[in-house]
């Protein structure tokens, strides 16, 4: 199972490129990739392979981020916070969510 969770996620994004490349030749010249608070197109851009696959892009290194943080977590997973870090985390946790809101 876990490989299962390992693999997953690259596979999707595999399948993604795959069905972009397929998909792509048929791609507007321009398009639109930002959006205002009104719903109107905002931002665009031209037609490129990086434009096209910047999303997947992202996926790929969200996708690699996530993995990492997973296996140093797991590698710390029998420690403990010291003293009053956890405390101090959720005072800080508050303050920010106070300050945002």
């Amino acid at each position: 199972m876990r490989r299962l969770l390992i693999v997953l996620p690259w596979l999707a994004l595999g399948l993604a490129a795959m069905q972009l490349y397929n998909a792509y030749p048929g791609f507007p010249e321009r398009w639109a990739i930002h959006w205002n608070a009104a719903g109107q197109a905002n931002g665009f851009t031209d037609k490129s392979p990086l434009g096209a696959a910047f999303p997947l892009l992202m996926g790929a290194v969200m996708a690699l981020v996530l993995e990492v943080t997973a296996l140093w977590t797991g590698t710390m997973r029998n420690s403990t916070l010291p003293g009053q870090w956890p405390q101090r985390l959720a005072q800080a946790t508050q303050g920010f969510v106070r300050m945002t809101s």
